[in-house]
């Protein structure tokens, strides 16, 4: 659903079917405005569309399918004068494989095309982040099938895509979430296993 802020509450603007939706993000291109819904499955099949609607002026309309796999959450991130939107995809349900490419699309005047495939294991989570002035974007990978210490893997964000800048290994980890405290940037890891502490980083540097 999407809730409209009207005289001090938010009230139910617009219904949107999805499918065991795990994230939304909000994009602008120039003065379009878009909703990307990362759609994890529908019972036990993973191999499905996200979408992306566009605002219309009056509501959001269906503008473009996306394919995924188990699609666990949705950024967006730019360079310059290029905006991008990055898809983790999770787990193909068929196959029990969680070692997939995530992929990344960019906006090319008329849609979203497929840009760049990053190489993840069991991704959970994206987060965008800027660190002395640099772009970055963290990749939450859970596990690969056989061990729950993936790495990890932090990548700038450059007019050429994503590059890999840094790995680190968190058990059991889920989730990314940046902020700062004065000039400090941080990173929390957070994990979903009782007998892991989360853990937070500190950029340096």
């Amino acid at each position: 659903h999407v809730y409209k802020w009207t005289s001090g509450q938010f009230v139910l603007f617009q219904s949107i079917p999805s499918l065991g939706a795990h994230s939304v993000a909000h994009i602008q291109v120039a003065e379009s405005h878009f909703l990307a819904i990362a759609h994890f499955r529908t019972d036990s099949i993973t191999n499905i569309d996200s979408k992306i609607y566009r605002w219309s002026g009056a509501q959001f309309e269906i503008f473009q399918s996306i394919p995924t796999i188990g699609a666990k959450d949705v950024e967006t991130f730019s360079s310059g004068q290029f905006t991008f939107i990055g898809f983790a995809n999770n787990i193909n349900g068929a196959t029990q494989d969680i070692n997939l490419d995530s992929k990344v699309y960019i906006w090319n005047g008329n849609e979203f095309e497929e840009f760049q495939s990053i190489p993840t294991e069991g991704a959970t989570d994206l987060e965008v982040f800027t660190a002395c002035g640099q772009q970055y974007v963290a990749v939450a990978n859970h596990n690969d099938g056989s061990s729950l210490e993936s790495p990890s893997v932090i990548y700038d964000v450059a007019g050429a895509g994503l590059q890999q800048y840094q790995q680190v290994t968190v058990s059991h980890i889920v989730r990314w979430q940046s902020f700062a405290l004065g000039n400090n940037t941080f990173l929390f890891a957070g994990t979903n296993d009782d007998s892991e502490n989360s853990v937070i980083f500190k950029w340096v540097g």
